[in-house]
């Protein structure tokens, strides 16, 4: 078994799986957990691919070994050996319990006045008005219309509506005015 392993022959997309010896220590904790209940689970199958699968199933859990942990230390209550959806729906129980860890950087310790100050700088940011007009279109197709030139009926109906207008024999109106 790899570390990585490929999800499609063609695809160049990767995706993680646990390495060998966490596989091998979840296989043992299991069978020490269960005894015979858990070995004979696998009985006529190729135990290697089942593990494969196990360890590519599981390999979103790679940079969260405690999930793992806590989802084995819920087996401890259980009667009888999860199958492997048990045990993907264990790990995801128990990473809703311990949260979910943030990569990002911790807030910055600024002062009331630095806060303030930063507070204003994106009420700025947020009112500034947008670099681009987005109904540009629009206003040119208004002012094609009030210069006479024939269009698509779709096109003053699209325009008209992006403007809030009504466009009627030549003339435009706000909504509700005409």
């Amino acid at each position: 078994m790899n570390d990585r392993i490929q999800t499609k022959e063609s695809s160049p997309e990767r995706r993680f799986a646990l390495p060998d010896s966490w596989i091998e220590r979840l296989f043992d904790r299991l069978s020490a957990l269960y005894g015979v209940k858990f070995l004979d689970m696998w009985k006529g199958t190729d135990l290697a691919n089942v593990k494969q699968t196990w360890a590519e199933k599981l390999g979103g859990f790679c940079d969260r070994p405690e999930i793992i942990r806590d989802a084995l230390d819920a087996c401890d209550d259980r009667p009888f050996p999860p199958t492997l959806p048990e045990f993907i729906g264990a790990c995801r129980d128990a990473a809703r319990r311990v949260g979910t860890i943030s990569s990002s950087l911790p807030a910055p310790d600024l002062s009331p006045d630095e806060r303030a100050a930063r507070a204003e700088q994106i009420v700025t940011i947020i009112n500034k008005p947008p670099a681009y007009d987005f109904k540009l279109w629009a206003k040119q197709l208004r002012a094609e219309y009030l210069a006479g030139v024939i269009l698509f009926q779709i096109q003053i109906d699209n325009a008209s509506a992006a403007l809030g207008e009504v466009w009627k024999d030549g003339q435009c109106f706000p909504r509700g005015a005409e």
